[in-house]
């Protein structure tokens, strides 16, 4: 019989991996597990995350997946990075600092300008609609719109967005070069892609004239504008030279969608969840240059599985070589896992989170499935046996080793997979020869 090439078997294996949740990209993170002590940040890191779902003015629609993301970067930054719960912020429809126009400035000046200084990591996550509206100055002679952020309390007949130029006038004021900036949101227009909405405020008929910026808005821009003691033409010339500070990530190109895509048992901003899961998995520091490439290549996937075509950008600031250096300029602090553990009761089920588990594989996962306990070194202390799963949340009982804590990570050891499974093998057609004598050799396998 023929010798089967690796690459042979994959594309066979395909159909059955994926009914069980196991990828290409599984086999890429898990063979390359290993039990290392990551490098630290010798600065503080800090972290605003802004998720709005439901907006006060219910004429723009409802969103289901923000505050997911936002609960996905909070327990990657805070459990696999390190950063302290003090030092993230957050604002969404469920806390009680609500992310309206003012608040977002007012956190943004309070905890990433304030308090960051040179050597720090900061990040800035926005999960939210975008939208347009009219830049007096624009940077692109041929668009005289700039994207904005759109706060809860927006009005569509009053609107109060926040500019990118606004972001821009805020990030040059952070003081380290270590700042990273993710929108998972759009402004090329709103509605639905099958089962996912798009994260776009959609406003009238699309011959409708774009929205001019509120005044407080442009008196806002003049104030930071004399602070940074930058010209009009000045701050014109910074913007069309790239952005003000580290690197910035968007969902979707200019003319594309932002999807709020549904996955197994949840929504969530397509981008965000696949950017989390990814930095959960991967062994090590890698280049961001690599981490995007792939981050792109599956975003592109899961938006087209929503009849959806979605790119995300990434930029650097001009003159860094921040492409070299890991996502958000930092090695993480401790082990790649597929999740960890947030609540642990006097009696019950223990309660633990699967941010770093695919879609697929989450649908795949059985009461049954074990994972190991890790300590911050890697090493293995103890086994969790899986009794439920509703979403990313999982709930289980301790199999061996002492009850772990609230931030405990998980490895998975075994997965049940149904005793039903069907196995499904293809033969290439890149196999000329014997392949007669193949499908007998199949054919002789049992059920």
């Amino acid at each position: 019989m023929s010798k089967l090439k690796r690459r042979h078997f994959l594309q066979f294996s395909g159909a059955t991996l994926a009914s069980i949740g196991l990828s290409q990209l599984d086999f890429f993170t898990q063979a390359q597990h290993q039990n290392q002590v990551l490098a630290q940040s010798t600065g503080r890191k800090y972290a605003l995350l802004i998720g709005i779902n439901q907006y006060d003015d219910r004429r723009i629609s409802e969103l289901r997946g923000c505050l997911t993301d936002v609960e996905m970067q909070y327990k990657l930054l805070r459990y696999r990075y390190g950063f302290a719960p003090e030092d993230i912020r957050v604002l969404t429809d469920k806390t009680t600092e609500k992310p309206t126009r003012d608040n977002i400035l007012r956190a943004f000046e309070e905890h990433l300008i304030a308090k960051v200084q040179p050597g720090d990591v900061a990040i800035f996550h926005y999960s939210g609609h975008g939208g347009l509206m009219e830049d007096p100055y624009p940077i692109d002679p041929k668009s005289i719109t700039n994207g904005t952020l759109v706060p809860i309390d927006c009005q569509l007949k009053a609107r109060n967005d926040i500019m990118g130029r606004t972001l821009f006038l805020l990030s040059k004021q952070v003081q380290t070069d270590a700042f990273t900036m993710v929108l998972d949101s759009c402004h090329s227009g709103g509605g639905t892609r099958g089962n996912s909405t798009v994260r776009a405020l959609r406003v009238g008929r699309s011959n409708e004239p774009i929205a001019d910026p509120s005044k407080a808005e442009l008196d806002y821009q003049k104030v930071h504008r004399e602070k940074l003691k930058l010209s009009e033409t000045a701050l014109t010339k910074l913007r069309r030279d790239g952005i003000a500070k580290g690197v910035a990530i968007g969902s979707a190109q200019k003319e594309q969608l932002a999807v709020d895509a549904k996955f197994s048992g949840f929504h969530a901003g397509a981008l965000t969840y696949l950017l989390t899961r990814y930095l959960w998995q991967i062994p090590s520091a890698e280049p961001l240059e690599d981490t995007f490439g792939r981050l792109a290549l599956i975003t592109r996937e899961v938006a087209a599985d929503s009849n959806n075509a979605q790119q995300p950008i990434k930029e650097v600031a001009p003159g860094k070589s921040f492409d070299t250096q890991p996502m958000y300029q930092i090695a993480a602090d401790r082990p790649n896992a597929e999740g960890v553990v947030t609540t642990v009761p006097s009696t019950g089920q223990i309660e633990f989170w699967l941010g770093g588990v695919s879609s697929s594989s989450l649908k795949a996962y059985q009461p049954g499935s074990l994972f190991s306990l890790l300590d911050d070194q890697g090493n293995v202390t103890g086994e969790l046996e899986q009794t439920g799963l509703a979403g990313l949340v999982g709930y289980g009982v301790v199999k061996q080793g002492k009850p772990p804590v609230v931030g405990t990570l998980l490895r998975e050891k075994l997965r049940n997979i149904p005793s039903d499974t069907p196995l499904q093998v293809a033969i290439s057609p890149e196999i000329t020869t014997n392949r007669d004598e193949l499908k007998s050799e199949l054919g002789k396998v049992s059920n």
